[in-house]
């Protein structure tokens, strides 16, 4: 691949028009990951600053066909961590902190797992939960280990039948053994730590009452009440809910929401680009800017130009 080769290819798609800015910035980043999967030697074609003029141009080209995109769609809403926490409310109120009470609160404290999984983890909804696509990916429970204590190994086991959970009984963090993903074809990626206190609590709360209903460590980790894994629709529908019970506005939630809003939040609370780039399980920089929303690269920009201020705050 050569950088003529690349640039006229990327020129070509943003004038065929079907594709908008987001997308040619995307294609350039899946060429440049290929290009260095492959074992491309020398500096990477993809990064030059002439596909850098190009992929910009494209971006102005294709500002205002972007724009009518966005005002025909529907409302669509990332699911970051801080909105996230205010569907907690909703889950408290129907028995899923406190303990299940019937059917319908277990398999609320499912779905919150489950989404607070997704969005702390940066995962794809293939990569966790049923796809119509890509039955054979469900994430097993046994694919889970939790960790007793901060900056120790020792695992922690579940408590036994009858024990009642409480905050001293809630492990550290958990890890998660990821199989094949779509940025790792060959299953060989690092495991998942997710120490965020509300998401150990809740996938800790769920596996007891999934234990407890009978289902296997070799089974989905988010398994319904007969027995299938959880549909990626059914969760992305429950988040939905919340959201319009938040906000009176009925949104559309995508498969890239939890990606997007775990990404967003980790840029804007100061993480670095190689930090978000480990979490997201990406191989190029380029993805941290197309999945971080504008606010907070805004707010990353800011924070980094106040570091340089060589004068004290009053």
């Amino acid at each position: 691949m050569t950088i003529t080769k690349a640039g006229d290819w990327l020129a070509h798609v943003a004038l065929g028009g079907r594709v908008g800015g987001n997308t040619v910035r995307t294609y350039r980043s899946a060429l440049s990951t290929a290009w260095e999967e492959a074992g491309g030697r020398g500096d990477n074609p993809l990064r030059s600053a002439l596909i850098d003029r190009i992929v910009c141009g494209a971006g102005k080209l294709l500002k205002n066909r972007d724009m009518a995109a966005r005002a025909s769609r529907e409302v669509t809403v990332e699911i970051t961590p801080t909105l996230l926490a205010q569907f907690l409310p909703y889950v408290e109120g129907a028995g899923g902190r406190d303990g299940a009470r019937g059917p319908h609160e277990a398999e609320l404290a499912m779905l919150w797992a489950a989404a607070c999984m997704g969005v702390f983890g940066l995962l794809r909804p293939n990569e966790f939960l049923y796809v119509g696509q890509q039955t054979d990916k469900v994430l097993l429970a046994d694919a889970i280990t939790f960790r007793a204590a901060p900056n120790h190994e020792a695992q922690q086991g579940l408590l036994p039948r009858g024990i009642a959970i409480t905050a001293a009984t809630v492990p550290d963090r958990f890890e998660v053994a990821l199989g094949a993903t779509k940025a790792d074809v060959y299953g060989k990626n690092g495991r998942l730590i997710i120490a965020a206190r509300m998401a150990v609590e809740a996938l800790w709360r769920w596996v007891h009452l999934r234990r407890d209903a009978g289902h296997a460590p070799q089974a989905p980790l988010f398994v319904q009440e007969n027995g299938l894994a959880l549909a990626s629709r059914k969760l992305l529908a429950q988040i939905s809910l919340w959201y319009a019970r938040l906000t009176g506005v009925a949104p559309k939630i995508t498969g890239r929401a939890f990606r997007r809003g775990g990404a967003s939040d980790m840029l804007r609370a100061g993480a670095s680009i190689p930090d978000i780039m480990t979490a997201g399980r990406w191989r190029s920089p380029a993805m941290v800017g197309v999945y971080a929303n504008a606010e907070a690269r805004r707010a990353a920009a800011a924070a980094a130009s106040r570091a340089l201020d060589p004068l004290p705050r009053a």
